[in-house]
């Protein structure tokens, strides 16, 4: 085998370890399911988020559906969420029409920028800082529900 062959080779091979070695690092998840209800009642459009407590590790989400039940996405796409202690942000999506608008948030209600409506929710659960909702995710497939108040 020529020299160069035996390089490109090497470097595959050397390549391919590294690949493999970050797929091992990646943080351990859990499937995290539930619901969000206000006083009893399924609220669909509410952007649930876990962040975990830890400095490290990705937050996951998920938005509600009509019977307000959520799934849990990692932000590296897989399904869960990491194991560990998490605050627990929720975000109204019924005030900005349904949809999250990122950016265009900073316009909500301003001349020229969307419209707002009143939250369904109390304002405490949509900062990581004031939210009431901790919960542990365990190294199991699990349930977490969050019965919320209003504004």
């Amino acid at each position: 085998m020529c020299t160069g062959a035996r390089r490109i080779l090497s470097l595959l091979l050397l390549s391919g370890a590294f690949a493999a070695a970050g797929c091992s690092s990646r943080p351990k998840l859990a499937e995290v399911s539930g619901t969000v209800k206000l006083r009893g009642t399924p609220l669909a459009n509410i952007m649930v988020e876990f962040i975990p407590d830890s400095l490290t590790g990705p937050r996951s989400t998920a938005t509600t559906d009509e019977n307000g039940r959520y799934t849990l996405i990692c932000d590296d796409q897989r399904p869960g969420a990491m194991i560990g202690p998490h605050r627990i942000v929720l975000h109204d999506l019924q005030v900005y029409g349904g949809k999250f608008l990122g950016r265009k948030l900073e316009q909500v209600g301003v001349e020229g920028g969307p419209p707002a409506k009143r939250s369904r929710i109390s304002s405490k659960y949509a900062d990581t800082a004031s939210t009431p909702l901790k919960k542990e995710v365990e190294p199991k497939p699990q349930t977490i529900d969050l019965d919320v108040e209003g504004p």
